[in-house]
């Protein structure tokens, strides 16, 4: 296998770098535009090479709308010197599939850290894929046989194994090109990637890098509404802004305060889904860039919502409580005809404004408690 044979490493291994360890290991390489039929997907992603087929199988059955799958993550950096010291970090990524079309799968990814004492927000990220495969998943067909695809760097094997107290028939594959390894392992039944593994330099080597992530669960999401296309005023090309600050509080200290604003560009626009680039901004500096989506079946870190939950009459304000994190997600109408989705943990709570006529985000409040500190970012809509 070429260079660029890499399993499903790149993304995973970004989203490693920007959402746990920040800087702890050397930047992802640069990477080619992924093909036109999807966004913000990994273009280094080796399976489809190794099984062409998947450009053209459909997705497997369980790969739905409302469908979440959780991973457990932890990454570490040893220094060569213990001087120089480390970095380490663990958290919860949570993959939601929010539009199925026949050419698309669309999924909005969020990450936690978790701190001992909870979870705060890390990140949102989103990407479309074609459906045969996906950063998570692969048509199962092609593994019946994957053995067939092994050489001299890749080792492909079926075999059994636990994962977070689950048994699965998996298949493995191990890449190997010079200090580092990659593993991939997917579940024969469902094509469900159930474990996956970097790492470069061996037990004797330093400095040594290692990221990992296990299957914790999947489960569908019950929203009480069934909606069938995005707004109208979604198009290719448009933008929207928003203006706000970052306030940081401090006990016993001064709170300080820095303009912060948001740029979001519409690069997808399709019936059931569309896609974002979203620039950051801090005291009028671009601070970050991520790709975002929003589909119809989408409980969180929407730009939009559709018509149906706009109009939807609910007994209850809780959504959803998620098992594995904790987090809590409410939906209330409030008097001045907008709607707020909030998003709450121990440490954290996220609320998302809409206009309820149009279903756009009018503004966003993230509040996260770190220690002593309490940050608060709070951003508006300018124009559009």
């Amino acid at each position: 296998m070429h260079a660029q044979s890499r399993m499903i490493g790149w993304r995973v291994l970004q989203i490693l770098l920007v959402v746990i360890l920040i800087g702890g290991l050397p930047p992802a390489p640069a990477a080619a535009a992924p093909p036109s039929q999807t966004f913000g997907g990994d273009p280094l992603n080796a399976f489809p090479a190794l099984f062409p087929e998947l450009l053209t199988l459909p997705a497997p059955a369980w790969v739905r709308e409302g469908q979440r799958v959780s991973y457990y993550v932890h990454s570490a950096s040893i220094p060569e010197n213990q001087d120089e010291g480390g970095s380490a970090g663990a958290g919860y990524l949570q993959h939601d599939i929010v539009a199925v079309s026949q050419e698309n799968v669309v999924v909005s990814s969020s990450y936690y850290v978790d701190t001992g004492n909870g979870v705060t927000p890390g990140g949102v990220f989103g990407a479309s894929f074609l459906p045969g495969y996906g950063d998570f998943w692969l048509n199962p067909a092609v593994l019946e046989g994957a053995e067939a695809v092994a050489n001299d760097d890749l080792i492909v094997v079926h075999m059994p194994t636990t994962i977070a107290g689950q048994r699965y028939d998996a298949v493995r594959f191990e890449y190997r090109s010079g200090a580092a390894v990659t593993i991939s392992m997917f579940d024969v039944k469902t094509g469900l990637l159930i474990y996956y593994r970097h790492t470069v330099g061996d037990d004797f080597a330093a400095p040594r890098q290692s990221s990992e992530i296990y299957l914790l669960g999947r489960r569908q999401i019950r929203l009480p509404w069934r909606a069938t296309k995005a707004p109208s005023w979604v198009r290719k090309g448009s933008a929207i802004h928003y203006d706000g600050a970052r306030s940081i509080y401090v006990a016993g200290s001064p709170s300080s305060q820095l303009p912060e604003s948001a740029s979001v560009d519409v690069k997808v626009a399709q019936g059931r889904w569309s896609a974002f680039q979203v620039t950051s901004y801090l005291m009028g500096t671009a601070s970050g860039v991520s790709d975002r989506v929003t589909g119809v079946s989408q409980l969180t870190g929407a730009i939009w919502l559709p018509a149906e939950a706009l109009r939807a009459n609910l007994r209850r304000p809780l959504l959803d409580r998620d098992p594995i994190t904790g987090v809590e997600v409410s939906y209330v109408r409030n008097p001045d005809q907008t709607i707020t989705i909030s998003e709450e943990g121990t440490l954290f709570r996220i609320d998302n404004t809409y206009d309820r006529r149009t279903g756009k985000l009018l503004a966003t409040r993230i509040e996260i408690q770190t220690g002593l500190a309490v940050q608060v970012i709070e951003l508006f809509l300018a124009r559009s």
